[in-house]
């Protein structure tokens, strides 16, 4: 199966050669992810999307789904820009999607000189569909079902279910930093640090050992000590020296944020959830809990 993969608006943002970089770094955490799951992978891109090609369906969404950089992704039908394969397809996908009493509705997109508008493929396939299939409505407003089709210079896409992946920057593409975490707020604040492409060290105690380890989900390789004797500061401070970092986190109250700008003055300090409502923090959890 070939899955369309587009990436955040964060690096889309960015400088050409910024972004060049980004996408490298990208690639790469596309195939490592897959490389440690044994799982064998075509990858492509034409600068714009990715294209990956795999033939394990729930794997592939998951690891998708917990790789920092990717907005979003779809499984695809591929075909030419040849207006009858594009409808042909169309109809195939239509036929495995829709069901008897359902309204739907086609959503085109056009690149390129084709001697086709985007609203002749819309009209022509939905008539198509009309046809073939019987007691459907069309709905462009709110259908119960949308096909997308995305037509492109060589290739066209026709897909219909999308999912969200976690956007933000590649993982790496912004060094190493080291995490406190000793209660669910600082896992969101590790968290959202890898978001930003900090690849994170872990210091927790026994308590959270087995929490922290969901972020293993969205970095792999990561490393965790537990400080069993309640000093995860000092075990902080301490690997950060070894291992030369710069950047600590944690999750601070707005009254602590003097107390431990001193303690880590030698540092970089970030709280990426000071300030943020409850109710963020916990769809946050959710999000990197799944």
């Amino acid at each position: 199966m070939m899955y369309l993969i587009r990436y955040s608006g964060e690096i889309a943002l960015k400088s050409k050669p910024v972004r060049r970089e980004l996408l490298k770094i990208l690639e790469k955490n596309i195939l490592n992810a897959f490389m440690s799951k044994k799982i064998e992978i075509k990858l492509s891109t034409d600068g714009s999307h990715f294209y990956l090609s795999s033939n394990k369906e729930e794997e592939t969404k998951f690891l998708l789904k917990h790789t920092f950089g990717i907005s979003s992704f779809n499984p695809v039908v591929v075909t030419s820009t040849e207006e009858n394969d594009i409808l042909h397809n169309t109809l195939l996908v239509a036929k495995n999607l829709l069901k008897e009493g359902e309204s739907f509705g086609l959503r085109v997109k056009k690149s390129g000189n084709k001697p086709y508008s985007s609203m002749d493929i819309a009209k022509k396939g939905g008539a198509i569909i009309m046809n073939e299939l019987k007691n459907l409505k069309v709905n462009l407003d709110n259908p119960d079902k949308e096909i997308h089709i995305e037509i492109r210079d060589k290739n066209s896409f026709i897909w219909h279910e999308k999912q969200q992946g976690p956007g933000g920057f590649p993982l790496g593409s912004e060094g190493q930093g080291i995490s406190i975490i000793n209660n669910e707020e600082s896992i969101v604040s590790a968290w959202l640090m890898m978001r930003r492409g900090v690849k994170t060290i872990v210091v927790t105690n026994k308590e959270f050992y087995s929490k922290s380890k969901i972020l293993e989900n969205w970095q792999p390789d990561l490393q965790i000590y537990v400080e069993d004797k309640g000093n995860e500061i000092n075990k902080t401070i301490e690997i950060a020296q070894q291992k030369k970092l710069l950047s600590i986190s944690c999750h601070l109250e707005i009254g602590e944020l003097y107390k431990h700008t001193i303690l880590f003055r030698e540092y970089a300090l970030f709280s990426p959830t000071i300030g943020l409502r409850k109710d963020d923090i916990e769809k946050y959890y959710s999000i990197l809990s799944n």
